[in-house]
This record gives structure tokens, C-alpha cells and sequence, in this order.
């Protein structure tokens, strides 16, 4: 089936094909709001290359709102869809692997349709590893391919960045693409892992019973 071909391109793990809004349990507000807009006009968000970053303190629902935007545009759309994360890039990017084609890696990045990177900001402060993202992300912005970002910093980080001028040149293209979405609420990770907790305790209370 083309839909879970396209998730297991997509996804790192068979988790995240859980993360939909669907199943999205946190408050309804304006970064959920933005998110589930964002594919409904994806063909216009296509067309004017328009991204998004999501940006706000750990645990916060950045990753799960784009996992949830990924899993509705393979859904309605089939497209390519990928999430992947900096430090996981450059960890591929560094294998010396003989038949590890490193070009071939960054060209499946560049050219999906849209691309997902998580966690910006945790990717090894090395010469390196600067100029890889700032490739990919210039590559999809020359391309006029949408792109996602998720961070832990705050959006004055990245507007006044005052490290080195690889990160200057990083994040100035993120701003030129993205429309900046501050994702609050509760720790979203301890929410769903409680819930989980509490459903399963009820079940065996229950004396096995599903719930």
C-alpha cells in the first residue's frame, strides 16, 4: 500500500505513525489550529514555499504536531513526507561505510517533497556539521520546497543569533522560510506516558479487560 510505503520512508519509528491529530490530547489552541491549516492548504503553502518552525521548551508537542502533520499529508496527499533530526543526519552523513553514498543521502533530503528536521540547535558545533545543514536547508529553500523545523530555542535566539556567522546564515534562511508557530503547554511527553499509565492500571484493576 503507496500510504505505508510512504510512512516508512517517513518515520524513524512505528510510534510516530501514532502521532496524529486524532489522537492529539493536549489543549486546542493556536499552534494545533496552525498546524492542521497548514495541511489544508498545502498546495498553497507549496506553491509560496512556505515552512514552519515550531519553537518552545522540551516536551512541549513540537515534535508530535509534526509528526501529525506528516501523517495527514501522506494521508490526503501521498506525497513524500521524511522527519529527521541534525544530529541523526550528521551521524550518516560521518559513516565511512564504502557503499554509504553520501550525496545520494542529502539529494533524498533535498528533494522530498517536505522535509521535517527536529531538534534544531542540538547538531554537534563543529565546521562540519554547520555547513551540512546550512546545505540542506539553502538546497530545499532554492528548490522551494516547503521545510519544518522543530527547537528548543527561543525564537529571540534565532532572530538576534550572535554565534558564528554559519549559524547567522542558518538561521537567517529558517526566517526567510518559516512562519514562527511558539508551541506551550504541559510536559506533552509526560502527558501521553500518564495517560498510558492510567489506562493500564484501569486494565488491571479490571481484571484484564481492554479499555
Amino acid at each position: 500500500m503507496e500510504i505505508e510505503r510512504l510512512k516508512r520512508t517517513c518515520f524513524n519509528s512505528m510510534r510516530e505513525w501514532s502521532y496524529t491529530f486524532e489522537n492529539y490530547q493536549g489543549e486546542e489552541n493556536q499552534s494545533l489550529m496552525i498546524a492542521k491549516n497548514f495541511v489544508e492548504d498545502y498546495e498553497k503553502m507549496k506553491k509560496e514555499n512556505i515552512g514552519l518552525l515550531f519553537y518552545g521548551s522540551v516536551g512541549s508537542g513540537k515534535t508530535y504536531l509534526a509528526c501529525s502533520i506528516a501523517n495527514s499529508l501522506i494521508e490526503q496527499y501521498q506525497i513524500s513526507v521524511k522527519i529527521r533530526n541534525f544530529a541523526q543526519i550528521i551521524n550518516e552523513l560521518q559513516k565511512s561505510s564504502f557503499d554509504f553514498d553520501k550525496n545520494a543521502y542529502i539529494e533524498s533530503l533535498v528533494n522530498t517533497s517536505v522535509l521535517i528536521l527536529d531538534d534544531l540547535g542540538i547538531e554537534r558545533d563543529t565546521s562540519y556539521a554547520k555547513e551540512q545543514v546550512y546545505n540542506i536547508v539553502n538546497s530545499r529553500y532554492l528548490k522551494q520546497k516547503p521545510t519544518i523545523f522543530t527547537t528548543n530555542l527561543s525564537y529571540d535566539t534565532i532572530q538576534n543569533c550572535k554565534d558564528s556567522v554559519e549559524y547567522q546564515r542558518i538561521y537567517s534562511r529558517i526566517i526567510e522560510m518559516c512562519i514562527p508557530v511558539m508551541v506551550v503547554g504541559e510536559d506533552f511527553r509526560k502527558f501521553i506516558q500518564r495517560d498510558k499509565l492510567t489506562r493500564n492500571k484501569d486494565r488491571l484493576l479490571n481484571g484484564g479487560e481492554r479499555t
